[in-house]
Formats: C-alpha cells, structure tokens, sequence
C-alpha cells in the first residue's frame, strides 16, 4: 500500500518526510511525499497533478483554496480530530457544513524583531508594545539605523509581498470579516480608488519607510529567502517581515530556542487604536484534504490513518509541536512548541490581539499582486516608485480576476 502527499510547506519538508517514515514503520503504509516546485501555487500543482491522472491522496493547499475542490476531496467530517481542534480551526477547511480539510497549524506574521540587535542599538529596553504608529516605527527605525545597522529587511519573494504583506491592506479595513470581503468585492466590481482608501495610503506610507530602511536597497530583489534569517541572528538587519514558520531557517542560521525574537505588528497611520495597530495577523495557514476520485478506496483510509495520526499519536503531535515547531490546530497535545516566534504569537492570541487571515483571495493573488509588489520594491529603491501607478496596476488586476 502506497499514499502520496503533496506538500505546499517547503520549510518541513525534512520533518515531514521524517514523520512518513515513522509512520511507515509503525503501519506498513509506504508514503512519498511529494514537494510543490518553488515559485508553483499548491491549486496550480494539485490542479495538473489532475490533470495528469496522478492525484495526490493527501493535498496539502492554502485555505482559499479548499472551495475549489469541493468535488474531488473526502467529506471528513466524521474523522476523530473533528472534534479536537480549536475553535475556529475548521472554519476554512470546511464547505456548506461539511469539514473537506484537516488545518496543520496556526500561524501568524508581522514585523520579526530581534530584541537584543534592537536594545543594542538603541541603548534601551525595547518593548514592542511600545510601537503603536507610524511615527513610533520611524522613530525606532531612526535609532536603529543610527547603530550602523539595518532596521529592516523586507522579504522580496513574490508570496511574502502578496499573501502576506498587501494582504494586511485587505484585513485592516474592519475587524467585521463582512466588511473585509464587501472591500475586496468591491475591487473586483471596479469601484474602489485604492488613493482613495486611508488603509492603502497608510500601508504605502509604512511600504515606503520599510524600503528606505531595507537591508540591500541597492539591489532589493537580489537575495534568497532561505538566507534572510542570517542577517538577524547576526546582527545586521533588526526586524524581517514574516512569519512563525520560519523558525527552522533561523534554526539553521544559528538561532536557539531561549533567543529573544517578538512580534510586532505592521503599524499603518498614526492612530494607535486603528485595527491592526495592535494585532498581529493569525489563523490556519494550511489545510490538508483527501482525494476521492484518483485513489482507491484503500487508499483513502490510509490517508485518513496518516492524518489521524498525526493529531492523536504521540509521535506525530511530537512531530507537529516540535519537530516542525508549528501551533497545533488542536487541543489537548502533549507538546507545545518552545520557540520564540510561537510564543510570542500565542501572546497575541491569548491577549486576543490577533486578526483573521483572508481566505477568498484567488489562486493566483499571490503571484500577480506579488510580482506588482516586487516591481514597486525595485523602483522605490531607486526612488522612482509611484503610488498611484502601483495602485491601478492592482485595480486592474482585480477588475480582470
């Protein structure tokens, strides 16, 4: 018995192939697992992995992206885990009632901070609640950059810029989720003027002093996403834009557990109680569903096994809280996860300072608004970006969607 596992989370690929083994000892189930090409959406991999007539039995995909394949996947609603996970958890993953996806894990993202480079620097106790508004960010950014040391630096990949870092100029219109998506219908009828709306203008105001303040402004598109985490555990750069999953390439750059990295969240105007001025974003960030239609049945309840298994046996929620040091979706493991970025982001959510990530945003958000965002980068660094330029080649691209 073989089952395949497409995995869109390039960052445990060695924890989870190491998971597929332990499980393959202990049931007999051989598993392959199968990575997303880099630069690829998991809906484009998975849809020609259709195409092609070799499905994965477990697909690993973006929250967004559970609706479209509504008719291909198991309804999993009975499954043991259903009634273990968070509240909230299932919201996503699942379709008119019913529960098609197992969510791996809460994440959260914001502005990464190196407390220590930060304190450094400035000569002071550096608190990040402190930091509630623009003027606050340039203030810190002025002291910072005064050291010698960069403030920032803004991760130039295409999914960063645009599933993470403009997704903020969709979230912090309102904490009402309703009036989040009545914006982004808005955008698609045409009849939004992004010059228009205080968030977007604010979000470029704080764009831009994150550029003018970049480590490597002189070639801003010229780095590796794997390598940016050196330039915090070293010193060089004080703050990154991301999120939680990045830990194990800090790990890699050198980074230990008892490091003091917090989470601030991207202040946006100069109001200290404007939504998003205390929150930080989080929510299910990847959601796991069975095929029905290319794999056999057999196939399917091994796949359930798998997933079962990682949630309820002491191995794979080991493997989850600390191999892969993700936030279990569910409750009642055993083990948590011990690095800095997790507890700072359980801060958040135990304060409830935390707002929901947006899951209705096209396959394809990332990589166009992405690779808009990336264009802007390189040209503002050069001092040659233009606001209302940036803001009609967004217009367009959601007028076209």
């Amino acid at each position: 018995m073989k089952i395949t596992f497409l995995n869109s989370k390039g960052e445990i690929t060695a924890q989870l192939e190491e998971a597929a083994k332990a499980f393959t000892a202990e049931t007999g189930i051989e598993m392959e697992i199968i990575p997303c090409p880099a630069g690829t959406s998991p809906f484009e991999t998975a849809s020609a992995m259709y195409s092609s007539g070799s499905a994965p039995s477990i697909l690993m995909v973006d929250p967004n992206d559970v609706p479209k394949f509504t008719d291909k996947v198991l309804d999993l609603s009975q499954e043991n885990w259903v009634s273990l996970a968070m509240p909230g958890a299932l919201d996503a993953g699942s379709v008119d009632g019913k529960v098609l996806a197992m969510p791996l894990t809460v994440e959260g993202y914001g502005i990464i901070a190196n407390k220590k480079t930060i304190e450094t620097a400035s000569g002071a106790a550096f608190d990040p609640s402190t930091v509630k508004t623009y003027s606050d960010l340039e203030t810190l950014f002025g002291k910072i950059s005064a050291a010698g040391v960069a403030p920032v630096k803004i991760c130039q990949e295409n999914w960063s810029l645009g599933a993470h870092l403009f997704s903020q100029v969709y979230i912090n219109q309102s904490s009402d989720p309703a009036a989040v998506q009545k914006f982004v219908d808005d955008l698609k009828a045409g009849s939004v003027k992004l010059m228009d709306n205080k968030v977007f203008v604010d979000f470029m105001k704080t764009f831009d002093l994150m550029i003018a303040n970049n480590y490597g402004k002189a070639d801003p598109l010229n780095f590796r996403y794997e390598e940016e985490p050196l330039l915090l555990t070293s010193g060089q750069a004080a703050m990154w834009y991301q999120g939680n999953w990045t830990w194990p390439n800090f790990v890699d750059s050198a980074a230990a557990d008892d490091m003091d990295y917090v989470f601030l969240p991207l202040v946006l105007g100069d109001d200290a109680n404007a939504y998003g001025n205390s929150q930080i974003i989080a929510g299910v960030s990847k959601e796991m569903m069975i095929d029905k239609e290319q794999n056999s049945p057999e196939q399917q309840e091994a796949a359930k096994q798998f997933l079962n298994w990682l949630v309820t046996s002491d191995a794979g929620q080991k493997t989850i809280a600390v191999d892969m040091k993700l936030i279990p979706a569910f409750t009642g493991f055993a083990y948590a996860p011990e690095d800095p970025l997790a507890r700072s982001i359980l801060t958040y959510l135990e304060a409830g300072n935390t707002m929901p990530t947006i899951a209705t945003l096209p396959a394809d958000h990332w990589e166009k608004i992405g690779g808009i965002l990336q264009k802007y980068l390189a040209e503002q660094s050069a001092g040659k970006g233009n606001h209302e330029t940036l803001a009609q080649e967004i217009e367009t691209y959601w007028k076209n969607t």
